[in-house]
């Protein structure tokens, strides 16, 4: 992870998620800037959450396909010969130089932003102390 240029594709990216939603039904309030504090941290330690997608990720499939033909056909026609070690080291080398990259953003720009809602309160304040299913049983009746 130190070099930044070569990662583990996790997962494609338009179906990646876009938004964390989080629903505190804790005593108190909630604590707004531990909380940003510890979003942060999270992208800090995780590099997977500050990646973005490269210019060359429409080429990820074909790269794939590929690759996967190479190494059936070395595992079909493989052998232990100088030249073909130096073919299989050549075309290896090759397929490796052309692989889409994931690029990785600085924990900076890609600290998310926690957002709330600022309008009024969704719930009637009678029935702070009732549960979830019996504040919708009970508000429906």
């Amino acid at each position: 992870d130190a070099e930044g240029a070569f990662r583990v594709f996790l997962m494609e990216f338009p179906r990646m998620p876009v938004d964390w939603l989080v629903r505190y039904a804790g005593p108190g309030h909630l604590d707004v800037a531990a909380l940003q504090r510890a979003a942060d941290r999270l992208v800090v330690r995780h590099s997977a959450l500050r990646t973005t997608q490269s210019p060359d990720e429409a080429m990820r499939t074909t790269m794939d396909k590929t690759a996967s033909i190479w190494q059936i056909w070395v595992s079909a026609h493989g052998r232990q010969g100088a030249v073909w070690r130096w073919l299989s080291q050549l075309v290896g080398s090759a397929l490796f130089a052309c692989w889409p990259r994931t690029l990785l953003r600085s924990p900076s720009a890609a600290r998310l932003e926690l957002k709330f809602h600022k309008g009024s309160k969704m719930r009637d304040e009678r029935w702070d102390s009732a549960t979830d299913d019996e504040y919708v049983h009970g508000s429906v009746k």
